[in-house]
């Protein structure tokens, strides 16, 4: 009897704990270090029009390392020593009877450095329009300059995919990320 009242009371210590935190349910916690698309895209300040600034610039060099690496590597320009991943010479450049394919040089099936940093730093420029285009709080000047940098910086970052693919072409047109416009071939002249 005694050890069924224990085994009793283990059950419904155990259902009282388990029924009063459940951790499949997770709240929702807003990032403070970041933000979110929503809070500048109306009336945004110009410490957050400045905010958006840097990071687009900061966005903006995220290619570098991974071009100057994988490109520089195949035109012969560079030869980079990585003792940890020995892959740069051998994988990407074709040695020991390796053929090369995507996922040797670091872009898979979500592009990498040369194909996804560029991309989401021309997103980012977009949010940055965006914002400036809806606040009040800075002058029709400063507007104009900020879509003239946004812009600016979107035409760079789109070159970088336009000279990995080439003849291939790029996508213009990614306002809306799910339903991308069509593919812009480089002009011959």
């Amino acid at each position: 009897m005694k050890n069924l009242r224990n085994y009793f009371a283990s059950a419904l210590i155990a259902a009282a704990l388990i029924s009063s935190c459940n951790p499949l349910q997770l709240d929702d916690i807003e990032d403070p270090n970041n933000p979110s698309v929503g809070s500048v895209s109306n009336n945004a300040t110009p410490q957050q029009i400045q905010f958006l600034i840097t990071g687009l610039e900061s966005r903006h060099r995220g290619y570098v390392t991974n071009i100057s690496q994988a490109w520089n590597t195949f035109g012969r320009e560079i030869w980079y020593l990585n003792a940890s991943d020995p892959r740069f010479q051998t994988d990407w450049l074709g040695q020991n009877g390796r053929v090369p394919d995507r996922a040797y040089f670091g872009f898979g099936t979500t592009g990498g450095g040369s194909w996804a940093a560029p991309y989401q730093a021309i997103k980012q420029a977009d949010v940055l329009i965006t914002a400036a285009a809806n606040t009040s709080l800075i002058p029709e000047t400063s507007k104009s300059a900020v879509r003239g940098f946004a812009k600016t910086i979107q035409g760079f970052q789109f070159m970088i995919p336009a000279n990995f693919v080439y003849e291939n072409g790029i996508r213009i047109d990614v306002k809306d990320p799910l339903n991308p416009g069509p593919f812009v071939l480089i002009n011959k002249r």
